[in-house]
């Protein structure tokens, strides 16, 4: 694996593996179905099941930076959708997790999706197009100049659906076509003694209706539900900027900064031809990100490595979402904050070789969470033994703890 801290329960996957598995449709996480102890939760969507945990315990961590859900049409508080904003063409080889991961990954308790975007082409120019299941899509990547090393890297996808809709073809769904769009780049600006400039960004925007208002044959329509209008717009998004400072002692230090957000917004119209419409349900969930990481990390020797950092996440969120109650003739409001809060993880990892056959990881991650002054310190343990060139045995252990999705903290009781 390509994070030498980890101990069990890890593997490092490729690009070419998220195209390779039958069904994967270049998203990785139908492709980590194919490991042991993972499995889907259904068809419709990429939520995944780590060893029975809940799909919302997986951590999602692009360029050192935790992101909100990466897929398309996916929900605050899930990590799943029907279709991945991760687009296979840029990203490269990366790690996943499934158990007792060292202690730099926090606030996440089933498995981690530690991903890796690679670098543009840095001799010459290249240009993609194709077309297929996840979309139409477009890229381009090469050097903004041969000498200095430094390149760029972007990648831009539409809905095919959406696409052969305008053309007038039906592909089944009736009125209810998803439309979204994605885009992802990198830049990577290496030199000789200040260090190497990265500068990082993902998004998305997805939207669908499913209006029975409009359906004049419904036999066509079986995506949509009697008597109602849903309409369901989200936005993702990440855009992060690092720097790796190379010290000639066989060290380095990276800071990483990044602003994320996500946003939800579904309004469901309850739909009488005797009566005018009234609105059932309402929902406005908005969670922006202000996120600072930075680590140091020191090979002492070929016996010891140690790695200490710390993670800031501050959170601005709007999340307000009501329903219309009929025989109130008013609405209840279900959830309702407007506020800020933040998320602090300390952590220290150290590793010990002590002779070609025995690897000690060890470490401790601290949580701290400013919204209630709940904490947690959580230890990590690993052991691992080269029986010979081919056999390995390993063991380790780790306390693993999560803060909820923000909403869930300010849910309204009704009477």
């Amino acid at each position: 694996v390509l994070n030498t801290m980890t101990t069990v329960s890890a593997r490092v996957f490729s690009t070419e593996e998220a195209s390779r598995y039958a069904g994967t449709r270049n998203d990785v996480s139908r492709m980590a179905t194919n490991f042991a102890g993972v499995r889907g939760a259904n068809d419709a969507t990429n939520d995944i099941v780590i060893r029975g945990n809940s799909p919302t315990g997986l951590l999602w961590r692009l360029e050192d930076v935790d992101i909100p859900n990466p897929n398309h049409f996916g929900n605050l508080g899930s990590t799943g959708g029907p279709v991945s904003m991760l687009n296979s063409n840029v990203l490269s080889n990366s790690d996943f997790l499934t158990a007792a991961f060292p202690s730099e990954y926090g606030n996440g308790i089933s498995g981690v999706f530690d991903l890796k975007m690679r670098h543009g082409n840095n001799e010459k120019h290249e240009f993609l197009g194709q077309i297929g299941f996840n979309g139409v899509e477009l890229g381009a990547e090469g050097p903004f100049s041969r000498k200095s090393g430094a390149s760029y890297l972007i990648n831009f996808r539409y809905s095919t659906l959406a696409l052969f809709k305008l053309g007038g073809v039906d592909f089944g769904t009736g009125d209810a076509t998803p439309q979204y769009s994605d885009l992802s780049f990198k830049v990577r600006i290496p030199t000789k003694k200040a260090g190497i400039f990265e500068m990082f960004g993902m998004g998305g925007i997805s939207s669908i209706e499913f209006l029975a208002s409009e359906s004049q044959d419904n036999s066509n329509n079986f995506y949509t539900q009697g008597g109602l209008d849903i309409y369901d717009r989200t936005k993702t998004g990440v855009v992060g900027f690092s720097h790796t400072y190379l010290f000639k002692n066989a060290s380095y230090l990276k800071m990483t900064l990044a602003a994320s957000t996500q946003l939800n917004q579904d309004v469901v119209d309850s739909v009488d031809m005797n009566k005018d419409p009234f609105d059932w349900y309402r929902q406005n969930f908005q969670d922006h990100r202000f996120q600072g990481s930075l680590f140091y990390k020191k090979k002492f020797s070929a016996k010891h490595n140690l790695k200490v950092g710390a993670r800031t996440t501050i959170f601005y969120s709007i999340l307000q979402d009501s329903s219309f109650i009929p025989t109130w003739n008013s609405y209840q409001t279900l959830t309702d904050f407007d506020g800020v809060t933040a998320l602090l993880q300390p952590y220290a990892q150290w590793q010990w070789r002590w002779n070609d056959a025995w690897t000690l990881n060890t470490g401790l991650h601290g949580q701290v969470l400013t919204l209630n002054g709940s904490f947690a310190v959580e230890p990590r343990l690993g052991l691992q033994w080269k029986v010979n060139p081919r056999h390995r045995l390993s063991a380790a252990y780790g306390l693993h703890s999560q803060m909820v999705s923000l909403e869930r903290y300010f849910l309204v009781m009704g009477d």
